[in-house]
């Protein structure tokens, strides 16, 4: 239901039920955390999309190519649309009442399976660990993958219990996401390796560092980085990338040491 106040022109919603489908171009990702658009991803409105970053094909277009869509595929897409579209209220005892699915047990199983790989991959030494406000959300998206699914292949009468094959196809979509995650959060998160880069050189020119230990570095900078070494790497490289140091180990009495050797020319200039 919706209300509207007439002179103010306000709508209320009653239980919203809102989906997004944006395209936008790279450079709008990369400026999605600088200083006034971090409140997105410490909200966790930016946890809430799935990706979808495809390589760009410039370069290699056939620019005499005509593509259309099949008339075929166009009316079967029409025809799933307004089938879910024409799926009955649930009426109970005179009242709508949201229609419930569930999962089979095979279906529960393949899902908690998969729920149970996110959650590993999150912790300190798991890739997902940098994304894990996003990766978090991922078996909950799958859930809701799976119902979509679920309805599209049965239309206007859906079982009460979704099966282990369309759970199978939500979670093998959702898994092919999670590169696609990682590659747009690494672009959203650009100017965060700069800043941190940049912090990281002004603590070398300040203490006129000819060399440094990892180890020395991320003790200095423990309060920005616990908990985030792979961001920490990430500034390291950065200025390995821009010549400004170049990385070796040393012996020690355990396991060897990382060490960054400052570039000579700065060491002059300093």
């Amino acid at each position: 239901a919706a209300r509207i106040d007439r002179q103010g022109r306000t709508a209320h919603l009653d239980s919203p039920a809102l989906s997004f489908g944006l395209t936008i171009q790279p450079a709008i990702l990369s400026n999605m955390m600088t200083a006034g658009n971090k409140r997105f991803r410490n909200n966790g409105t930016l946890a809430r999309f799935l990706y979808a970053v495809p390589r760009s094909n410039v370069g290699s277009r056939d620019v005499r190519a005509v593509y259309q869509i099949p008339a075929s595929l166009t009316a079967k897409y029409r025809t799933m649309l307004f089938s879910l579209l024409s799926i009955p209220p649930q009426i109970i005892e005179g009242n709508e009442v949201p229609r419930r699915l569930t999962l089979n047990a095979e279906a529960l199983e393949c899902w908690l399976t998969f729920a149970a790989m996110i959650e590993k991959r999150q912790g300190p030494d798991g890739d997902l660990e940098s994304i894990s406000d996003w990766s978090g959300k991922l078996p909950g998206a799958a859930l809701r993958i799976a119902g979509n699914f679920h309805l599209i292949e049965h239309g206007t009468n859906p079982l009460a219990q979704i099966e282990v094959h369309t759970v199978k196809n939500a979670v093998q979509l959702c898994t092919l996401l999670i590169d696609h995650a990682k590659a747009a959060f690494n672009l959203m998160e650009a100017d965060q390796v700069t800043s941190d880069a940049k912090l990281i050189y002004g603590w070398i020119i300040k203490e006129r560092l000819a060399h440094f230990k990892k180890s020395e570095a991320y003790r200095h900078f423990k309060a920005r980085f616990t908990g985030k070494a792979d961001r920490f790497s990430k500034a390291l490289h950065e200025l390995e990338e821009r010549s400004i140091m170049a990385k070796t180990t040393e012996p020690t009495a355990g396991r060897s040491a990382t060490v960054y050797i400052i570039n000579n020319a700065l060491c002059e200039s300093a």
